[in-house]
């Protein structure tokens, strides 16, 4: 009888514990749900108003534009353009050859683009869901480590701008997930085309394949000599063959053209983007890293920790943005779900997660700040009405007024600022335009030399904007960066005023 009571008992003490572990796993769950729901609406918020705006990202219109050359056949693999100015691939043509053909079905527009990387920013929340499914039961973890990456302000607000990025790391998830979902079977091989697709969408898009080659390595060494020679293979003949069609063009720009002059950004540049880019991904970031650690001799755990030490190390590069960014939000969202089902079993990590996501909670406020002003469709418009009968290509920070307009950008200040310190072009050329009045226009971020200078041009363009040109529209905004000045050539009025005179 009292053995009876005692089992009795403990059944109860049993039910009691289970009951309570529920109580928290739902409350837990709960939470963590909501604030995916809250950053879902904001996400779908910032689309509506934003899908038609114009330029919001500096390099989205030169991945339009340079998307429509691919599109109808005009890109030439060498970097002097034949109507004038200089213009450098930044990445691996798929990208563009994709979006330049829907442009030719559906126009040439930014929101061609923006609904395709939207796409490809969906699919990589699928990938992520269906990775986490292959190790977690139950379907809530999953969904939970999707919505993940929308919690980061820098993936809600640039999952709509017009970049590579988003579509080769959908590639590389894909390849990612068939490597979990097909390994040891005839089906695993599918990775390396996707690996491939990878590498020709962004070059640097390597990280999922070098880290299944190392995890294959520690498994067998045999097999990790023959999948990495399959993948130097796929991935080095089609370069070999679009680098000697292009008599080595191919090359210059995807690899020695992305060189900079100055290697590495300054420690305190470094120290300041770090900070700023990872005081958002601190909840994911620190349970990620933990989950990795515990789990290193995982595929899933390689990847994570391999994309955290390659983009530590490029995010140091001048002329970074927060793309480089992305790989670890969405690595370190893959084991921020895988871990959720062990965090939430044990209660005394349960309160200080709750207590991170509360931390985490308060980054709302900062991406609300990431919109627009009212007034940028208006100085857009502005601005396209006085460069509307130029008849040169255009300096400018912001080509989506220059395609706004019709023209042609000159080129993308950034990388040509890099290329006369290596020798690979003479900027001579663009002073000589600039003194001479043939480019009439220049558009700047900020108004010079009054606001910061974006470190897109050197002192020599600098001066000769200067010297040689004068305002004609201050839409300058240093507060939201989506600013910019309208500068007229000097010349040019001279020409008008003694045409005026005769």
């Amino acid at each position: 009888m009292g053995k009876q009571y005692t089992l009795t008992k403990e059944a109860r003490a049993a039910e009691r514990a289970r009951a309570k572990l529920f109580t928290f796993k739902r409350i837990s769950l709960g939470f963590i749900g909501a604030l995916c729901i809250g950053w879902f609406v904001v996400w779908l918020l910032r689309i509506v108003q934003n899908i038609g705006m114009p330029q919001i990202e500096y390099s989205e219109s030169y991945m339009i534009y340079i998307a429509h050359l691919f599109g109808t056949g005009q890109w030439s693999w060498n970097i002097q353009q034949p109507d004038g100015g200089v213009m450098v691939s930044f990445y691996t043509p798929i990208f563009y050859w994709i979006l330049g053909h829907l442009m030719n079905i559906f126009g040439y527009s930014l929101i061609v683009g923006r609904i395709l990387v939207l796409l490809t920013f969906i699919g990589c929340s699928g990938m992520i869901y269906l990775i986490i499914r292959q190790f977690v039961k139950e379907r809530i973890y999953a969904l939970i480590g999707a919505a993940l990456p929308l919690t980061q302000p820098y993936i809600n607000a640039w999952s709509l701008f017009v970049r590579v990025d988003m579509m080769a790391m959908f590639f590389e998830l894909a390849g990612v997930y068939l490597a979990i979902r097909f390994w040891k079977t005839r089906w695993f091989y599918l990775t390396i085309p996707l690996f491939a697709l990878a590498f020709y969408t962004k070059q640097s898009a390597l990280t999922g394949v070098v880290a299944l080659c190392i995890f294959i390595l520690i498994k067998n060494w045999r097999f990790a000599i023959t999948y990495s020679a399959m993948i130097i293979i796929a991935i080095g003949v089609p370069f070999l063959i679009a680098n000697h069609l292009t008599q080595g063009q191919f090359f210059n720009e995807i690899i020695l053209y992305q060189r900079t002059a100055q290697m590495f950004r300054p420690w305190a540049n470094v120290v300041s983007y770090l900070t700023i880019g990872y005081i958002e991904l601190f909840p994911i970031l620190v349970i990620g890293l933990w989950y990795s650690i515990s789990n290193i001799k995982t595929y899933v755990g390689i990847f994570a920790l391999l994309a955290l030490a390659v983009n530590l190390f490029i995010i140091m590069r001048p002329g970074g943005a927060p793309n480089y960014f992305f790989e670890v939000v969405l690595a370190f969202s893959i084991m921020t779900g895988l871990a959720l089902p062990e965090i939430v079993e044990r209660k005394n990590k349960l309160l200080v997660y709750s207590f991170v996501l509360i931390f985490w909670s308060l980054t709302f406020n900062y991406t609300l700040t990431l919109y627009p002003p009212k007034t940028y469709q208006q100085n857009v418009d502005k601005a396209v009405e006085i460069i509307k009968d130029d008849t040169y290509p255009i300096l400018t920070e912001n080509a989506g007024i220059v395609l706004s307009a019709g023209k042609v950008p000159y080129g993308e200040p950034f990388v040509f600022n890099q290329l006369p310190r290596f020798g690979y072009w003479n900027e001579d050329n663009l002073i000589q335009d600039m003194k001479s009045g043939r480019m009439e226009y220049v558009i700047t971020q900020y108004k010079m030399p009054d606001q910061p200078a974006t470190g897109r041009l050197d002192g020599y363009v600098i001066k000769s904007i200067l010297d040689n040109y004068h305002v004609v529209l201050d839409a300058s905004n240093d507060r939201t960066g989506y600013g910019f000045v309208v500068y007229k050539n000097n010349k040019e009025v001279q020409r008008v005023e003694e045409n005026k005179s005769r």
